[in-house]
């Protein structure tokens, strides 16, 4: 005997469940990028119909610009549209990269085309970085121009970073989430010149509660702390080629003037010696002719006798 089929009857009843909780789903459990947010629509600025117009964007993503531009990027309007301009004339599907820049937009990680722009390309160029950690240096500084930080000096920083490196690019790709967080550089360890802070997190930039005294050592500090026990210990500056070469040279005469003093003596008491030989010498053949004078005169006397 085969299995009785299940009554039809029982398959909608099961769907209509299914459906009913798809419908009661919250929508915090959806994608919240998924989402887009309802904006209020703004007549389109003339500079947006002009990026329109010379891309060929369709009215729809032309009015989300227009309305993102306008309801939160009115303080950075130049810079934005600038670098806009950029990454479209680069892009082989323009409506496409401006979907994305638009999310980054929204998302807050848009950056515009910064002020320092020439000065990061220099040192770019300066230090020969390959063209991906050059553009991420730029987007990194802009994003910190943004912030308001002091660019100058911490792309005066990095020059020194970058000089004492034997490997720039790596380097600035290690740096690169310090830089968008904020974070202080810090002068190289190389460098001896004394840095102040920069407002960032760090020992240099941190201040007490009131921000009247700075937390922590600066360098002339540590300097003056420890120059007592680098005195107690004879340290000092390290010498030189030349200052080497130049003690090397003075006590190579002094232990030549000391052998020729040396070589001098020597001479000295072998002459000594040679004059001491010669009157012995004498002194004793003058006896042997007193003795032999002596022996002869004798001699006679007895021969008389």
């Amino acid at each position: 005997m085969g299995r009785k089929k299940k009554p039809k009857e029982n398959e909608p009843a099961g769907r209509d469940k299914e459906e009913d909780k798809e419908r009661d789903r919250s929508p915090a459990d959806s994608d919240s990028s998924d989402i887009e947010i309802e904006r209020r629509h703004y007549d389109i600025d003339p500079e947006i119909q002009d990026l329109a117009s010379t891309f060929n964007l369709d009215a729809q993503l032309t009015q989300k610009l227009n309305d993102i531009m306008i309801e939160e990027r009115h303080r950075t309007w130049e810079q934005d549209m600038a670098r806009l301009y950029e990454i479209l004339r680069e892009a082989h599907t323009p409506s496409a990269m401006l979907n994305l820049k638009l999310k980054d937009m929204e998302k807050g990680t848009f950056v515009g085309k910064a002020k320092c722009g020439p000065k990061v390309r220099e040192l770019a160029r300066k230090h020969r970085l390959d063209k991906g950690a050059g553009s991420k240096l730029e987007e990194a500084m802009s994003m910190r121009e943004a912030m308001g930080k002091d660019v100058e000096k911490d792309l005066m920083l990095l020059d020194e970073h970058l000089a004492a490196s034997n490997a720039p690019s790596k380097l600035v790709s290690m740096k690169l989430d310090a830089l968008r967080k904020g974070f202080n550089i810090g002068h190289c360890i190389y460098s001896r010149e004394t840095m102040p802070g920069n407002q960032g997190p760090g020992v240099d930039g941190v201040f007490n509660k009131r921000g009247s005294r700075p937390l922590g050592y600066t360098d002339a500090d540590l300097d003056k702390r420890f120059a007592e026990q680098e005195a107690m210990r004879g340290g000092g500056q390290l010498m030189d080629e030349a200052t080497v070469r130049r003690m090397m040279a003075a006590e190579r005469k002094q232990h030549e003037a000391k052998l020729h003093a040396e070589t001098k003596e020597t001479n000295k008491e072998s002459k000594k010696k040679g004059k001491r030989s010669c009157s012995g010498s004498r002194g004793r053949s003058k006896s042997k002719k007193t003795k032999r004078g002596r022996s002869k005169s004798k001699s006679k006397s007895k021969s008389k006798s």
